[in-house]
């Protein structure tokens, strides 16, 4: 039953000398890799090699106290917001998932102004760079984290969360083509109405813009931004920071 300790390595596992546990929630699953297997598909909803994924029930009283105690740990909301977030979340998504065509209709709704189809495009860059793991859904220590980022989050924190935002292939670079598309359907979604020659205007402005914002980030000048080549640079440039 179940695969080798090999095998459960390479899906977050820890092997100590008492026996397994899972790295996404600590949960102790003794010698038995068909309980950490099962941790997996049923408490993370992770597709695993020769394990079929369960369907996702809710959480048990021990589960959700150990995951909104991690949460308080790792991010920046209190005890008690997360609880509340925890609620709200729940209501919305009782089988514990926000799925991208939810996240995509309730943002179209929630912002009147401006193209739909535009804004659609928008939410779903949005909703990637919750989607940490990039499953299509995101779970509720993903929105939290991404929540923590956007609301409260350092300089860091907030430019991590919009390189993945910009990184629309999830390649780990942000070309100056992603940067452009993002940026400037942002910019649109701003000035909603415009008369197409004032929108034409404005559109050739804003890439010379991000065009020289991004030849001023790419240190090594290879047509790319890593990561740490778009922090770093940012961080040396704090007027780049309301732009970006």
């Amino acid at each position: 039953m179940g695969c080798s300790v090999g095998i459960c390595r390479e899906h977050k596992v820890r092997e100590t000398r008492t026996g397994l546990t899972c790295e996404y929630c600590n949960t102790y699953c003794g010698n038995d890799s068909g309980s950490y297997l099962d941790c997996l598909a049923i408490n993370h909803d992770r597709e695993v090699w020769g394990w079929p994924r369960r369907a996702r029930t809710r959480p048990s009283k021990q589960q959700r106290d150990r995951l909104i105690s991690d949460l308080t740990r790792t991010t920046n909301f209190r005890e008690s917001e997360i609880k509340h977030l925890y609620k709200l979340f729940q209501k919305d998504c009782p089988n514990g998932l926000l799925k991208e065509q939810q996240f995509v209709r309730f943002y179209v709704d929630f912002f009147r102004t401006g193209c739909r189809e535009k804004k659609a495009t928008l939410a779903k860059r949005i909703f990637r760079a919750f989607d940490h793991d990039a499953t299509g859904t995101v779970d509720f220590r993903e929105y939290v984290c991404g929540m923590s980022a956007l609301l409260r989050g350092s300089k860091v924190e907030k430019l991590k969360w919009a390189f993945r935002m910009y990184d629309l292939d999830g390649n780990g670079e942000v070309t100056k083509r992603e940067l452009l598309n993002v940026l400037m359907l942002m910019n649109e979604l701003r000035n909603p109405g415009a008369p197409e020659e004032e929108t034409r205007q404005m559109e050739v402005q804003q890439e010379e813009l991000i065009t020289g914002i991004f030849n001023s980030l790419d240190i090594d000048h290879d047509g790319k931004l890593q990561l740490k080549e778009f922090v770093e640079g940012v961080r040396r440039k704090p007027e780049l920071f309301k732009i970006l």
